[in-house]
C-alpha cells in the first residue's frame, strides 16, 4: 500500500481482473516472495558476510605497493561470494540459482588460493588462519547446497510411474 502514496485512484487490468493501486501491490507483494528464496536465512550467506569482515580486516595489514594486486583481489573474491548468493536467490528457477551458486564456489576456491599466497608471501597470522579455515567451510556449504538442489531438481523431473 505504501507504494500508491500520492498515486490517487488508479486501476489496472490484468487478465480481466481489476485491481485498484492497492489491490496491485498486494498481488505483487504475494508473487514476489512464491519466486524468491529469502539468502539472508541461508548460513552459507550469513557465513559469507562474516568472512568480508574477516578478509576486509586483514586487507588493511597487506603492503600498500598491493593496494592493486591481492588488496583488490581478495575484497572482490570476497564480495563476490554472498553477493551471487544473493542474486542466485532472487532467479525463479533452479538452475539458475545453482548457477549463481557455482560462481559463489568459484568465487570462494580464487579467494582460497589467494589467501594461500598471501600466507606464503607476506603474512602468517591467526586471523589468516582463520580466514582461510571459514573460506574452507563456506566452500562445503556451498558445495553440498549445489548437491541437494541437483538431486531435487533430478529427482523432480523423473516421471510419476504411479497410476492414479
Amino acid at each position: 500500500m505504501s507504494g500508491c502514496r500520492g498515486v490517487g485512484f488508479v486501476e489496472l487490468a490484468i487478465n480481466s481482473r481489476m485491481f485498484s493501486c492497492s489491490g496491485l501491490m498486494e498481488l505483487l507483494d504475494s508473487s514476489v516472495h512464491i519466486f524468491m528464496k529469502n539468502y539472508k536465512k541461508l548460513n552459507v550467506w550469513t557465513n559469507s558476510i562474516e568472512l568480508c569482515n574477516q578478509v576486509y580486516e586483514l586487507a588493511k595489514k597487506l603492503p600498500a605497493s598491493e593496494k592493486y594486486g591481492l588488496y583488490s583481489q581478495i575484497t572482490r573474491s570476497v564480495v563476490s561470494i554472498p553477493s551471487n548468493i544473493a542474486e542466485g536467490c532472487a532467479k525463479s528457477s533452479n538452475k539458475d540459482f545453482n548457477r549463481f551458486l557455482e560462481i559463489a564456489l568459484g568465487s570462494a576456491f580464487e579467494l582460497e588460493t589467494q589467501l594461500i599466497i598471501i600466507r606464503q608471501n607476506m603474512m602468517n597470522n591467526e586471523k589468516l588462519i582463520t580466514a582461510t579455515e571459514k573460506t574452507l567451510i563456506i566452500q562445503k556449504q556451498l558445495s553440498a547446497l549445489l548437491s541437494h538442489n541437483k538431486t531435487n531438481t533430478l529427482s523432480s523431473q523423473k516421471p510419476n510411474t504411479q497410476a492414479p
